[in-house]
C-alpha cells in the first residue's frame, strides 16, 4: 500500500503516512468488527511526529489525543528548559530557541483542535491576550502592594492584594474554560473545516493510484 499524497510505502493498517503525515485510505469492507476495534490509536510518539510533520498546517482538524499528547511533549520540553536554565552548565540561548521552535506547532495544532469542535483558530487570540494581561496584572498589583504601599496604614496595600487575587482568580477561570473547551469531543462527520479525523468514512475508499 502506498500513500496517495507522497507515494511512500506504508503498512496496510496504518492510519497516517510516516513520511508526510497525511491520513491514509485503505479498504475496510472485508474487516471484521473485532478487527475494526483493533485499529491503531494515536499515541505519544505518533502525536509528536504529526505535530512536527504538520508544523505550519492550520487547515484541517486534530483530535483530542493528537492535541493533548503534543501539549504534554511541549510541557516536558518547557520543564527541561527550566532545569537547564537553573543548572550549572547553562547555555542561555537554548531555552529561547526551544520555545520559539515549539510555539509554531503549538499554535497550529491548537488551531486544528479548535476546528475539530467547530470553532475558528482565531479564538486563541482573545484567550491568550486575556490570560497574558491577567497574569501580568496580577504580578504588577502584587508588586505594588508589597514594595510601594507596604508601609501605608490606610489599607491601600490591601486593596492591591485583593485586586491581584481577583485577577489571579480570573486567570484560573480562563485556563479552566480553555482546557474544558479543548477537551470537548470533535464534531461528528465533516464540518466547514474538514473531514472528521476519527471517522472511518475517510478510510473506506480504495487509494488512488
Amino acid at each position: 500500500m502506498f500513500c496517495d499524497q507522497c507515494g511512500c510505502g506504508i503498512p496496510d493498517m496504518a492510519l497516517f503516512c510516516k513520511n508526510c503525515g497525511s491520513t491514509t485510505k485503505f479498504k475496510l469492507i472485508n474487516l471484521a468488527p473485532d478487527q475494526l476495534q483493533s485499529l491503531p490509536k494515536i499515541n505519544f510518539q505518533n502525536a509528536v511526529l504529526l505535530g512536527f510533520q504538520k508544523y505550519f498546517q492550520v487547515r484541517g482538524r486534530s483530535r483530542r489525543a493528537e492535541f493533548w499528547w503534543f501539549i504534554l511533549f511541549q510541557q516536558v520540553c518547557a520543564l527541561a528548559g527550566i532545569i537547564l536554565l537553573a543548572g550549572p552548565f547553562t547555555v542561555p540561548f537554548i531555552t529561547p530557541i526551544g520555545c520559539l521552535i515549539l510555539s509554531i506547532p503549538s499554535i497550529t495544532i491548537t488551531t486544528r483542535r479548535l476546528h475539530d469542535i467547530g470553532l475558528s483558530g482565531w479564538w486563541q487570540l482573545p484567550f491568550f491576550l486575556a490570560s497574558f494581561f491577567s497574569f501580568v496584572g496580577t504580578l504588577i498589583l502584587l508588586f505594588i502592594g508589597l514594595f510601594i504601599f507596604n508601609n501605608e496604614k490606610s489599607g491601600i496595600n490591601s486593596a492591591f492584594f485583593i485586586a491581584s487575587g481577583l485577577l489571579f482568580l480570573l486567570l484560573i477561570v480562563l485556563i479552566s474554560i480553555w482546557v474544558k473547551l479543548l477537551s470537548k469531543d470533535g464534531q461528528q462527520g465533516q464540518n466547514k473545516f474538514g473531514q472528521d479525523p476519527k471517522s472511518t468514512q475517510n478510510l473506506i475508499s480504495q487509494p488512488d493510484f
